[in-house]
């Protein structure tokens, strides 16, 4: 179920920095794991004032939390009652720097949806990652925020470093405006079709239209796509691709593999 439009009713004027278009991503990637039913706890480290968390928990089932992590007890606080107003799953709540976070607290594979959004410095994403790796399932997705945001460089220097210290542990699908989007190696090629063949119009569906996805390697070399703002009326450009004819078929596009 979309819940973009609601969310933008309700909550569009909460204090952040998460723009349209990440929204707009964020919830379709929620509506496609809803429609497979994936399970799992939703989870963010840096919730802030809730702007990002209640749009990610407006997606929480019958029976799932939605793990709140601060450092900022106030910001915390108000954000937590956003988020029970709602009346959607359990909101639990972690009043610390993500570094104390006891590990005790976390099953194995217990997240299928997690956003980072804490402490920007290199060695806070190294951790934030770790835990990532313990707490989100096979079928899970991880959301990075500020990724190769010029202000923030630390936090994308930490997420390269994490990835080749722990190879095949997660995968890049989707990098832009801001994001990383990451997978489990095994649960990637579902990812990636999704993106290929259903996000365009998820998008367009929530009124978002400045976009275009490129896929500019080979398969073998970087599988994950791109995201910026739209150009020559394109929603994918390739590799091999000719911006001066039609663009192909999405069954014709791109090869995954």
């Amino acid at each position: 179920m979309m819940h973009y439009s609601n969310w933008k009713a309700a909550h569009d004027g909460v204090t952040g920095w998460f723009s349209d278009m990440s929204a707009g991503i964020v919830d379709a990637f929620l509506d496609y794991q809803d429609q497979k039913g994936i399970p799992g706890d939703l989870m963010e480290i840096g919730v802030a004032h809730g702007r990002s968390a209640s749009l990610i928990n407006l997606h929480a089932r019958t029976r799932e939390h939605f793990i709140a992590v601060d450092c900022n007890a106030p910001l915390l606080e108000e954000a937590a009652a956003l988020l029970r107003g709602q009346g959607t799953g359990q909101v639990i709540v972690h009043g610390c720097d993500s570094q104390a976070l006891p590990a005790e607290d976390f099953r194995q594979g217990c997240v299928r949806f997690m956003h980072i959004d804490g402490d920007h410095g290199r060695g806070a994403l190294l951790n934030d990652l770790t835990i990532a790796d313990q707490v989100v399932g096979p079928e899970g997705l991880l959301v990075l925020d500020d990724f190769l945001a010029p202000q923030y460089l630390a936090a994308t220097a930490g997420v390269f470093e994490w990835l080749t210290l722990h190879p095949k542990r997660f995968e890049m699908v989707l990098a832009g405006h801001n994001k990383a989007y990451l997978a489990r190696p095994e649960a990637a090629r579902d990812y990636l079709f999704f993106i290929r063949d259903q996000l365009p119009a998820q998008l367009r569906a929530r009124g978002t239209t400045d976009f275009t996805f490129w896929r500019m390697a080979e398969p073998e070399d970087w599988r994950g796509f791109g995201v910026a703002g739209r150009q020559w009326n394109r929603d994918f450009v390739g590799l091999r691709e000719d911006v001066n004819e039609p663009e192909r078929p999405a069954a014709e596009r791109f090869a995954i593999f």
